[in-house]
Formats: C-alpha cells, structure tokens, sequence
C-alpha cells in the first residue's frame, strides 16, 4: 500500500523489472500469475482482511501497459499539478549525490558528440546525393545505430564497465570510418571532382585524428613544395559561418591559401601545434580564414607550399593568462572521498564513496587544491592570438581569440591524472549573481538554479559541493543587470557556480574506488587498456591514465542577458565544420585547374540563402525504405527561448520554397519522429485536468500562392514531410 499512497487515483501501476533484476523470465512470469490468481480468489472467497486494503474496498491485479495505464489514469478526472523544474541533482543518500556521472568518461562524451554532428552533416548530403535506400544497406546504418546505442543510461553517463565503454567506442569509431568514406564520396560528386583524378587513387580523405593534429593526407602534401593540398569545409548549419580552420602540416614552410571558386587569397598563420602532440602528429598547424562558408554547403581551399622559407609565428611572453579582461581563470582538482578500509554498509552508510556515478569530495566543503601555472607562452597573428598556458604536469591550455569575434576558445588537455582526483576548472568575474546560475536542459530550456536550493521542496543539504552540481549538457551562465558570463562545452559535463561571479566546470575525473551503484570498478581509464574479465583474467588495468582533449567557449558581455549570449553560440559549437582532403601534383593543377572541381562551392538551399539566425535546421534527410521520388523529411526547430533576445526570441516564417532548389509540391506537418500525421495525432491526444493551459495549439501550416510556409514559436521543434519536384539528377539541382 506504500506506493498507493503515494499516488493520486485508484489506478496503481507496480513496475515489473529493475537492475540486475528478473532474469528468469519463466520463474518471474509464473511467480506473478500465481500471485494475480490468489488476490482475485482469495477476494472473492472473502478471505483478504478489510483493513488491509483500505482505504480502498477491493483490488483488481492484472497484466497492463502504459498506454493502457495512461488512459485510465485520465479518465480519473484528476487535477494534476504541473511540474516545471527538474530532479536534478539526485540523491539516494545523505551523502550519495548522482553527479560524477555528468563528467565520468569524458572521451567518449565527446566522441558520442563527434558521431552526432558529423550525422547532422552526413544525412543533409545523402539526402542530396543518393535515392532512398533499404536502412541496413545505407552507408549511414553503422553510425546511426553506435551513436543511438551510445544513448543507453549507462553508455552516455559513463557508468558502463571500461570493456563496454571500448565497445561502445569501437562501434561509433568503425560507424565515423563508413561514414566517412561515403561523405567523402559524395561530395566528390556534388563538388564534380575530375574522375581522372579519382581514377589515379586520389579523392576526398575525413581526417578523424585533426584534434591531436594528424593528418595523413595534409602531412603528407607539406612535407615538399610539387604537391597541393585541397581543403573542402562542410557547413552543416541553415546560416552562414566565418571561421579559422586549422590544418596540420609537416614543415615550417612559407604557404598561400586561396578559395578555389573565387581565386582569392586569405589571410593565414602558422603556428607550432600545441594540446595532446604524440609521434605521429605534425609539428605544425596553418590556421586560415574561412569567410562565407553557406549554409547546408561547402568551400574549397587551395594550400599551396611556396618555398622551403620560415614563416611560423614566434613565441612571446604573456603578461597574463586572460584575453578578456574581466575574467580570470584557474585549474584545480577535488579529492575523492575514499574509505576503502571499511566496507559501505547500506545506502544510508556515513562512508559513501567516489566512483562512476557519485561525486563525493574529500572533505566534504572542501575547496579545490589548485594547480599552479608552470609556463605561459604567447603566438600573435593579425587572425588570432594563442596564449599557451601550463599548470602544473596535468594540464595544457591554449586561449584562443580570433580577429572579428567576441569568445575566447579555451583549448585544454588534462591527464594522467592520478587515481581520486576530479579535475575542474573556474571562470571568475566580479558578476553579482546572487547564488544564481542556469543550465540548459538538453540543449533546450534554460533552467534557473540556486545554491542550496530546490523549487518544489525544503532541502537540508549534506553535500556543499556535490549537491550543487547539474549537468551542463551545451552551456551555463551567469549574469547581473549589467553583465553576464556564459560557458559552452563540447560535451556534457558536470557544472556550477559556488560563489558569485563563478563558473565552475569538472572535465575529468579518476577514482580508485567503486560507488556500489552497479558498475562493480573504479572509473579507471587508462591508455594501453585492461586484461580480459575474468575467468579469463583479472581485468587489470593497463598503461598510464588517459590523456583528455576538450574546449570551451567563454563569452563576458556587458549586457545582462546570459541566454542569449550563449543562444548565439550553441549551434556552432555542436554542428562545427566538417573538413576533408585531397592532394594533387601541383603541376597538373596548373594545367587542369578548372577540370579539378567544376563546382568548387555548393550550397543545398537556393541561390546559398541562408535561413534566419534564430532557426536550426535539425533534419534534412529521406524517409528510410521509402522509394516515393523527391520526398524529405525536415524539422525545423526555433532556437530562442521566450524573452530570451529582443529580436531572436520572436516568432519567425520559414517557406519552404527557401529550402529547396525545385519546386514544392506539398508539405505534411508530421509528429516529431516522423511516423504520424500531426492532425491525425493531435485528434487523438489525451486531455488532462490541470491548473494552468499547458497545451498551446501550434500555428497552422499555411498555403498561399503555390507557397507554403510555417510560423515558428520560441523553442519549437516541428517536422514535415515536403515532396518537391526532382530532375533526373537531383544533385546537379544544388
């Protein structure tokens, strides 16, 4: 009766399953169909208590579902309260706060970002390329299922064991290689890439390894003057981007950089490479503008080695370690509680400790030790300013600041760490925050979050730091009516702000215990692996601690309005730049130039015209095992929250006719996930009691003059089935 107690209506659902839980199907099944059976009889007969169902009179038990469960509970005519905030962060102890896992496994956080956004841009090209093909034959199959499994709870929050945590790995890993070769393909196509070329084994090359500066491809082009390199940058966003790009290369050498269509030259600096450097990455990076890459499209670079004659930029010493001047930053770690003498009595036990799921520092207020700086260096070009800073032996920074823009790119790598630390880092400003800072709820909403406090309920708080902590799956900030501080990630990481004015963010972590959560082992990455489970062996560890590679990007302006500030940003620093390479004898170039891309630029949406600031395209793709010609899937998603921005947080009018090259024929709004008409669906939708109108009706799809056109709300995600014109070769439409 415990749980009937706990909930509204006389409809009671008792969930069948847990961790580690049911695994005798047969033993389970006949247990409760023994169990359903005698509570029906032993009513009937008279023989059940009365006082023991109160305050009910009788209980019927029977096999259910959700949806079964879900009607019945509305035809209850309850009034439900309407919940707005969240559950985080969660406890199921005193001192057994579920935050570690917001940072736990950070390299495969950030892989399982890689594989998304490389799918965002890989889909908008096989859509654009290539008809509707059976799902397992799609060259997209493999990545879409590794990064769909990495979703798992216990894939993305880093609480697997380290052998399925590899797995998961290996599987987004081959998924990224196929798909790799298949959008190098295709753009070999849309960009009409010389086939003789082709022919003579050259053609378009991803390079998966560019964030430890390997490149086999642009290393092997510059290691001599004779050989061209070609960069093709893929924009996988509805808008227009600006950016330098970064390219290994072998030499100090004097390079040009020129935009293939155009013939103009852009302006460059090389600069010696700097983060996670092992044997096989170059000593070298060329940093080059890329201006105007359009939107669902690409650019062609040309680099061209000039002479043997030095050009990389020379060191300098900093004055400080801060571009922006109204934030300082600092690196330090936590020290994970440990109590390996005593063995963990129950839930409730005093002697919980760190591990994959839960952050538990020692002691339990504790501040962190910080780690001093041991090096600072300076590299100044007209298009950016590297300050490369060493703390201590655990971490390398570089600040990045490129010419036209307001963020600072923070460039870090952090390891070996040793067992039981938990490495974080602070962004300081003299905001007044008032012990309020927010969080995105998965790229999303932004949620308010104070210190020491929950919304809907009066928390007595055990853990000062670990009970403070929220998963920061795209940004965090901060702000006063004057200023604000924002922090985007390239992965989901654990985050908060202790004091006013502060950001703090935990990038990687390593324990020597395990928390008794499920995962049954310490969080213990290390690089050469571990030996085989046993009974085949003793799954020790292997090697040194990892070594991690990640970034930020600070924002502090002199306006008070954080969301939109970090609004402004999000896009970008999920769906970056997809590159990929080609080299060709320099030679054969100055002969056969215009043969070597007939199309050194293209772009999927008519004349290169981007969509509005505030839209995302998140969707542009085929209906999988659908052979209905000229059919796409879309979903459009409004990406300002209301009051958000002045101008950006207002509704806006997308037409369908700027998204496609042909003509539309007509446009279905569909449910999110594509599989139901919107209409259809909403007819059929559950209406609740409740105090406030939650369910707000979405404008109309509208037709006017052969036009369609949809009006999106802030935050609005909606999805459409749009059936356009195709020509024989729909490709050649871009």
């Amino acid at each position: 009766m415990g749980q009937a107690n706990a909930t509204q209506g006389n409809n009671i659902m008792l969930t069948m399953g847990s961790d580690f839980q049911y695994e005798n199907a047969l033993e389970n099944f006949y247990n409760l169909d023994t169990l359903i059976k005698n509570v029906v009889l032993s009513q009937s007969k008279g023989e059940v208590n009365p006082d023991l169902l109160r305050p009910y009179e009788k209980i019927n038990i029977f096999y259910s579902d959700p949806a079964t469960y879900t009607a019945a509970k509305n035809q209850e005519k309850i009034d439900w309260e309407v919940k707005r905030d969240d559950f985080f962060p969660y406890s199921d102890c005193d001192n057994c706060y579920w935050t570690g896992y917001f940072t736990s496994r950070a390299s495969l956080k950030r892989l399982e970002r890689v594989g998304s956004a490389f799918l965002h841009a890989a889909r908008q090209v096989e859509a654009a390329s290539f008809p509707s093909l059976p799902t397992p034959s799609r060259p997209l199959y493999d990545l879409e299922t590794a990064v769909a499994l990495l979703q798992h709870h216990d894939g993305i929050t880093g609480t697997s064991k380290q052998h399925v945590a590899d797995d998961y790995a290996l599987r987004v890993d081959a998924g990224l290689v196929k798909a790799g070769e298949f959008m190098s393909g295709a753009l070999e196509r849309l960009l009409e890439v010389d086939e003789d070329v082709l022919q003579d084994g050259g053609g378009l090359r991803l390079c998966r390894f560019l964030n430890e500066s390997i490149c086999e491809v642009s290393q092997e082009a510059t290691m001599e003057t004779g050989t061209d390199l070609y960069v093709v940058v893929y924009n996988a966003l509805s808008t227009s981007r600006n950016e330098v790009m970064a390219i290994p290369v072998s030499r100090d050498a004097t390079f040009e950089v020129f935009n293939v269509e155009t013939n103009a030259k852009v302006d460059i600096a090389l600069m010696p490479s700097s983060g996670n450097i092992g044997d096989s990455s170059s000593k070298y990076t060329l940093h080059f503008e890329a201006n105007s890459i359009p939107p669902l499209g690409a650019v062609t670079f040309q680099i061209k080695m000039i002479s043997t004659e030095s050009s990389v930029v020379k060191a300098s010493e900093a004055n400080n370690t801060n571009l922006q001047s109204n934030v300082v930053q600092e690196w330090g770690y936590y020290t994970s509680y440990e109590n390996s003498k005593e063995s963990m009595i129950g839930k409730t036990s005093s002697r919980q400790e760190s591990g994959a799921y839960i952050f538990r520092p020692s002691p339990r207020n504790a501040d962190i030790t910080p780690l001093e700086i041991s090096g600072i260096e300076t590299y100044s070009s007209p298009i950016l300013t590297e300050i490369r800073t060493n703390y201590s032996n655990w971490v390398k920074q570089v600040e990045r600041i490129y010419r036209g823009t307001s963020y600072t790119e923070i460039e870090y790598t952090v390891g070996p760490i040793p067992q039981g630390t938990e490495v974080v880092t602070r962004y300081i400003s003299k905001i007044s925050s008032n012990a309020t800072f927010y969080t995105d709820s998965n790229g999303r909403d932004f949620i308010q979050r104070k210190l020491n406090y929950r919304p809907t309920w009066n928390l007595t708080q055990f853990q000062p730091v670990s009970g403070n902590y929220y998963p920061v799956n795209a940004a965090i900030f901060l702000e006063d009516f004057k200023s604000s501080l924002s922090v985007l990630t390239d992965r989901s990481q654990g985050g908060t702000s202790l004091k006013d004015g502060v950001i703090e963010l935990m990038v990687q972590r390593r324990t020597n215990t395990d928390d008794s959560r499920g995962v049954g082992e310490p969080l213990d990455e290390t690089d050469e692996g571990m030996t085989p489970y046993p009974p085949y062996g003793r799954a020790e560890r292997k090697g040194k601690g990892v070594i991690i590679t990640g970034a930020h990007m600070v924002q502090f302006r002199d306006v008070g309005n954080g969301a939109s500030v970090s609004r402004a940003g999000m896009d970008l620093f999920f769906s970056h730049a997809q590159l990929f390479f080609m080299s060709s004898p320099a030679k054969l170039q100055e002969t056969a130039l215009p043969l070597l891309f007939l199309r050194p630029t293209f772009s999927l949406l008519p004349q290169q015209k981007p969509l509005p600031k505030n839209v995302m395209m998140v969707t542009y793709t085929k209906p999988y095992n659908d052979n209905r010609p000229g059919v796409f899937n879309i979903r459009l998603s409004h990406q300002y929250g209301k009051g958000e921005d002045d101008v950006l947080s207002q509704p806006v009018t997308i037409f369908f006719k700027d998204i496609f090259v042909t003509k539309v024929i007509s446009v279905e709004e569909k449910t999110l996930t594509f599989n139901q008409n919107y209409d259809s669906r909403e007819k059929k939708r559950l209406q609740w009691e409740h105090g406030l109108d939650v369910t707000k009706k979405l404008n109309k799809l509208t037709l006017k003059d052969d036009n369609y056109s949809v009006t999106l709300e802030p935050l609005e995600i909606r999805s459409f089935e749009v059936i356009v014109e195709v020509s024989v070769d729909f490709s050649m439409n871009v």
